[in-house]
């Protein structure tokens, strides 16, 4: 998997907005915490820990 970026009009990475179900979310965890993507809950809060967020891998 390769993260996607966004390039702003001056040529500078850009953030990008992505909603994501728990089953994706759970499968992307590796290629998220890879390039250090921010990411949130549905009330807006960090996660910072993906790997707690779910009670199994698989």
């Amino acid at each position: 998997m390769h993260p996607t970026t966004g390039v702003a009009p001056d040529g500078q990475p850009a953030e990008s907005d992505v909603l994501l179900c728990a089953h994706h979310l759970r499968r992307s965890a590796a290629a998220l915490e890879a390039c250090d993507a921010r990411v949130y809950d549905r009330f807006g809060d960090p996660i910072d820990e993906l790997g707690k967020v779910f009670l199994h891998d698989r």
